[in-house]
């Protein structure tokens, strides 16, 4: 795989909005795509190795920072709107629990 095409994979991923719904399928293309690549160009990240494009593995790093601070920024809100929901089932829970203080089985007297 070429590198150009992992950093296209990075900026499909950074041009996508936080509500998209195939936001989650466009990052795993990206860890797919650089997956491969790096296990590709292994050995290639040598000093005497000048056949790799330094400044293309430069932007790659870069998009790959950021691309990973979308990521945490993204975990930090689903575990925020898990705590919400968690919290607004427990409301709905303690208004649905609440029972009667006591249950007769005697009909009321009349008159």
């Amino acid at each position: 795989m070429r590198i150009e095409k992992v950093i296209d994979k990075a900026k499909q991923v950074l041009e996508l909005d936080e509500g998209q719904e195939d936001l989650i399928s466009v990052f795993d293309a990206y860890t797919a795509a650089l997956t491969e690549w790096l296990s590709e160009n292994e050995g290639a990240f040598t000093p005497a190795n000048r056949s790799i494009d330094r400044s293309a593995v430069a932007q790659l790093a870069e998009l790959h920072n950021q691309v990973t601070a979308k990521a945490n920024h993204l975990k930090g809100q689903t575990l925020e709107n898990l705590k919400n929901l968690e919290n607004r089932g427990r409301a709905i829970l303690a208004y649905i629990d609440q029972l009667p203080e006591r249950i007769s089985r005697h009909k009321g007297k009349k008159g």
